[in-house]
């Protein structure tokens, strides 16, 4: 995103009551209905790419296009190998466990969510080593997903908690694994934070104004497709539903306005976001992902 925000950590007694206001105010079917408050996804910190050849890191690949609307080239770098290589890459992954929340300000609590971000780093000290490397400096790339209790956020399917709510698309999966698939797929189109591309504004996703990167969620968050067989349990007081609600997510190719294809081939089945017509057959302002990316 072109801002940064100062993200603080609700902790232990105050998270706590905090996590049960939420929940309360998200079920309690008789409590009069309440403005939302807004989730948001970002990015923290970055690493410049003269510092990625030789860095102690993850596996990536770079390639390079030219947009033909404004003929800039542009370098972009992603996780693991080439995919015309055929070859495979595996990444060391460390998970921690937290419950906690997070907000934007200092002990401004009610300035709350930030449900995912990713970002890069060269950690220092405590045995990591120094960022003057010669070349070889490590680089840790991280993410951070909250889990969303279901109805945390109205709009999620029919709104099953309070009838008096609304349930607008661009809010209508925000749940579970939402924010974890919108992180992890970023994280891979983008790593390191410096992907820019020219930029872009879409209606479905104001709250991000007018940005030069390439973060493949950002643009349809909240949707989400159901697939058959993708059923983890009755409602049984803690699920309320019967999927996972992975994020949909937008190809590299829309954002790179017709001058991806040739360096990495066509987006998937022709279209343009990774399900393609179930995005655009939404309507309103998600019909537009049918064309590329528009201007600010």
């Amino acid at each position: 995103m072109t801002h940064r925000l100062l993200m603080w950590l609700v902790a232990g007694a105050t998270l706590a009551g905090l996590a049960a206001f939420a929940a309360g105010g998200a079920f309690a079917g008789s409590a009069p209905a309440k403005s939302d408050v807004r989730p948001e996804f970002t990015t923290v910190g970055g690493v410049a790419p003269q510092f990625l050849p030789n860095a102690t890191t993850i596996p990536h690949w770079t390639f390079q296009y030219t947009d033909p609307t404004n003929h800039v080239t542009y370098p972009i770098t992603m996780v693991g190998a080439n995919p015309s290589s055929n070859s495979t890459s595996t990444i060391h992954t460390v998970i921690v466990p937290l419950n906690v929340l997070l907000y934007i300000g200092h002990e401004n609590y009610t300035n709350c969510c930030i449900l995912g971000y990713h970002g890069a780093g060269m950690p220092i000290g405590h045995g990591a080593g120094s960022a003057n490397g010669s070349g070889k400096q490590p680089v840790q790339t991280f993410i951070y997903g909250a889990w969303t209790t279901p109805g945390t956020y109205s709009g999620f399917l029919q709104d099953y908690t309070n009838p008096t709510r609304t349930a607008p698309n661009p809010v209508r999966g925000l749940a579970d694994i939402q924010a974890l698939s919108h992180e992890v797929s970023e994280w891979l189109d983008d790593p390191y934070v410096n992907n820019a591309v020219q930029p872009w504004l879409t209606p479905t996703a104001p709250q991000y104004g007018c940005t030069g990167v390439l973060e493949t969620g950002d643009p349809v968050v909240g949707v989400w497709f159901p697939y058959s067989g993708n059923t983890v349990g009755s409602e049984d007081g803690y699920n309320y539903y019967g999927q996972y609600h992975p994020e949909d997510e937008v190809n590299a190719q829309w954002f790179g306005r017709g001058g991806v294809e040739s360096a990495i081939g066509p987006a998937f089945n022709n279209y343009l976001t990774f399900m393609g017509p179930l995005t655009t057959g939404l309507g309103g302002p998600f019909a537009g992902f049918g064309s590329y990316a528009q201007g600010c």
